[in-house]
């Protein structure tokens, strides 16, 4: 999620394309082929990237969706600032409580998801 651009959300399909991870700061490659697949949007999310998409500061094919403000756009936000600074306390505002919630949380509930819709569940 922290290494997404913009040129990885195709709006067509409405998924987003991991083709990179981001680690302290270092890009590479994804850790297994597996992770490479395109991952599935909620409406909700998708419409809220392109609502957000012309007031960000950082809106170009080549830009980080979480850009850190502080570097100027040029790396990503650190995941343990976004989780603790933004996530966490928006799930407290919503009353979500129990629930551990990591950097893998995304992408897997929308993996699960994804499986879910397929079965008709």
């Amino acid at each position: 999620m922290i290494a997404l651009t913009w040129e990885d959300v195709d709006v067509r399909t409405m998924e987003v394309k991991v083709l990179r991870s981001c680690v302290r700061n270092q890009f590479g490659k994804t850790r297994t082929e597996s992770s490479c697949r395109p991952v599935p949007l909620h409406p909700i999310v998708f419409n809220a990237l392109l609502n957000w998409r012309p007031q960000s500061r950082y809106a170009s094919e080549a830009d980080f969706l979480f850009p850190s403000i502080q570097l100027n756009g040029t790396k990503p936000l650190s995941p343990d600032s976004l989780l603790h600074k933004s996530i966490r306390p928006a799930l407290a505002r919503a009353a979500i409580v129990g629930k551990q919630i990591g950097r893998h949380s995304f992408r897997n509930s929308a993996r699960d998801e994804s499986a879910h819709a397929g079965r008709g569940h």
